[in-house]
């Protein structure tokens, strides 16, 4: 059995572990892992060259603009439908969990739109307000501490409203002053 040095590890090896070059007749200097090294790392210099780079975007413009192209993605979009949602899916729940300005873009983009479509539909504005009057109804009857929870927070919202909000500590008084005015027009007894 007939071997040979690689060159690049120094190691003997049987010819079989070398590439043939069938043009120049001979085989080569390094052995096949050797050279599938060299080959990935010159490969990863080599991608990274910014005119490389520039001619493989000006060719895949091109290629994406051909029928071939097009008809090839609109076979696999089709083959593959179910895939490439889910990829989807998870791309987005991942970018709205890690990204704080996207998920901000869409808190704005949410807000916008309800707040338009509550502004010219009456049809949303009605369903909206359906909705949140059976949510209440159905929670007052399944939640025994739903209604001392609410009465809970509003008291804390008005004590601390007052404490803090001189102009609501003015509204207060002026309706209390027009309560008391009311009462004792309304009251023949006094």
């Amino acid at each position: 059995m007939k071997t040979k040095i690689c060159l690049k590890c120094k190691k003997e090896k049987p010819l079989s572990e070398f590439r043939f070059q069938n043009d120049k007749g001979r085989y080569l200097s390094q052995c096949k892992k050797c050279e599938s090294r060299w080959r990935r790392e010159y490969q990863k210099e080599y991608i990274q060259r910014p005119e490389v780079k520039k001619r493989k975007n000006e060719y895949m413009k091109e290629y994406q603009k051909t029928e071939k192209f097009k008809k090839t993605q609109k076979k696999y979009r089709e083959k593959n439908r179910e895939k490439i949602n889910k990829q989807r899916r998870e791309y987005l729940k991942n970018r709205r969990a890690n990204d704080p300005r996207y998920r901000e873009k869409l808190n704005k983009q949410r807000r916008e739109y309800k707040k338009n479509r509550r502004a010219n539909d009456p049809g949303y504005r009605e369903k909206i307000n359906k909705w949140r009057r059976e949510y209440e109804k159905n929670r007052r009857a399944n939640d025994p501490g739903y209604v001392e929870k609410l009465r809970k927070h509003k008291r804390e919202y008005v004590k601390n409203r007052r404490a803090n909000d001189p102009i609501y500590r003015e509204k207060i008084r002026e309706y209390q002053r027009e309560y008391v005015e009311n009462k004792r027009a309304n009251d023949p007894g006094k």
